[in-house]
């Protein structure tokens, strides 16, 4: 998972506003948990929330599956001259020593988890976090995925890389042919990742969040604090420990 795309994410996710998330997830947990510093950021690829985060003041360490990816967010952080650990976690089976005061895992990262493999991940940010931590990811819609997404072709270029995104709606999700394209000398190399992201339904994951034992659970449109709509095609959510 997301192997040669790792060296290529931060070029085509170029338009995705990463201060204006970091800043949104600034204002919850500040209004929910003043105060807060220390935080996991899981499925945090590149680290462009991490770093972000990080300079708005969090104690950040950063988890993810794809070393890739770690290594890219490592690059990043000294680029940076930012101070940021990254660390290969599994978000379904991770523990800390010390607990934290928040868990994000932005990104779709509860899309890549069966209904099953979300309930372990539920269980560990709950055991991970402090007494009234928080727990705040995003997710896209089945609307998104399977309406605005669907059976598509999507492609993008850049000056060394290039794409073509082959999307499949399917009985419990989406699935992606992702197909890469490397310039190297007057070639190109070819790469070809297959990637599934499952719909998840709000209400489901919040029973879920309540058997995991969160005690307060919140969803709100993406980048706002307004009621979910039948077609937003990101929801946020929020659980307190």
């Amino acid at each position: 998972m997301y192997g040669d795309f790792a060296t290529v994410y931060d070029g085509f996710m170029a338009d995705v506003p990463y201060g204006d998330w970091c800043a949104y997830l600034h204002g919850l947990i500040q209004t929910r948990r003043p105060g807060a510093r220390r935080l996991l950021d899981l499925c945090c690829g590149t680290g462009s929330v991490s770093l972000g985060l990080a300079a708005l003041g969090y104690d950040v360490m950063g988890g993810d599956l794809s070393q890739d990816m770690l290594q890219r967010a490592q690059e990043k952080a000294r680029d940076r001259g930012q101070r940021v650990p990254f660390y290969r976690m599994d978000m379904t089976d991770f523990s800390l020593i010390n607990g934290v005061d928040c868990i994000t895992a932005m990104c779709d990262g509860i899309n890549y988890l069966t209904h099953h493999a979300r309930d372990d991940f539920f269980r560990c940010a709950y055991d991970a976090l402090l007494p009234q931590g928080l727990l705040l990811f995003d997710f896209s819609t089945q609307y998104r995925l399977l309406t605005a997404l669907g059976d598509n072709t999507f492609a993008d270029e850049n000056d060394d890389s290039a794409y073509i995104l082959v999307t499949h709606r399917e009985k419990e999700g989406c699935s992606m042919e992702l197909t890469l394209f490397f310039k190297q000398g007057e070639y190109y190399r070819r790469g070809y990742e297959e990637h599934f992201l499952f719909v998840h339904d709000p209400t489901d994951l919040a029973d879920a969040l309540y058997d995991a034992g969160f005690s307060q659970v919140e969803a709100f449109s993406f980048l706002t604090v307004e009621d979910i709509k039948p077609q937003d095609e990101r929801i946020m959510m929020i659980a307190r420990r």
